[in-house]
């Protein structure tokens, strides 16, 4: 049922719903009618805060704040050390890259209140370290999936900003 109320109130504000259709909705839900008129009631008290609060929630996404790198060569190894000194060792066995991203996610740990909401404050991101390390086979290839996935971001933007401009 709070589910069903969360997403009537949400929906009421985004579109700017009258009193009198966001009672008969709540009615027509099942909700009774001194709950629906307290609801209602809310709903017109606090529309501006509500509708702050959906703005400052929406259209975000995680966004990275710092990101390291570092490469590590294998050189020798226990295993083959002494093949790769008789063989001169100007090669690395191995290469290993490591990524250090620190991330400031969105949905945030913490919601906003209202009161938040209305002084445009965009409330207690947390920062988030994600590390990882991989071969240097895997890292080219994973560069070369983003660089794929960027472009084909950049495309989309691209071809959705020249159909907005064609409506108008």
């Amino acid at each position: 049922m709070l589910a069903l109320i969360e997403f009537l109130l949400s929906q009421a504000v985004r579109h700017c719903v009258q009193e009198k259709i966001f009672s008969k909705d709540l009615l027509q839900m099942g909700v009774a009618i001194e709950n629906a008129n307290a609801l209602v009631k809310t709903f017109t008290e606090q529309h501006e805060g509500m509708a702050h609060l959906l703005k400052a929630n929406s259209l975000r996404i995680s966004q990275i704040v710092d990101m390291d790198y570092s490469v590590s060569y294998v050189l020798a190894s226990s295993a083959v050390g002494t093949q790769i000194a008789a063989a001169g060792g100007s090669e690395p066995l191995d290469i290993n890259v490591g990524l250090n991203i620190d991330l400031k996610e969105f949905p945030k740990k913490q919601p906003l209140t209202v009161t938040q909401a209305e002084e445009g404050q965009r409330g207690d991101d947390q920062v988030t370290q994600v590390k990882f390390a991989t071969t240097r086979d895997k890292f080219l290839q994973f560069s070369k999936d983003m660089r794929g996935a960027l472009a084909l971001l950049e495309q989309t933007v691209t071809s959705m900003s020249q159909a907005s401009q064609e409506q108008f």
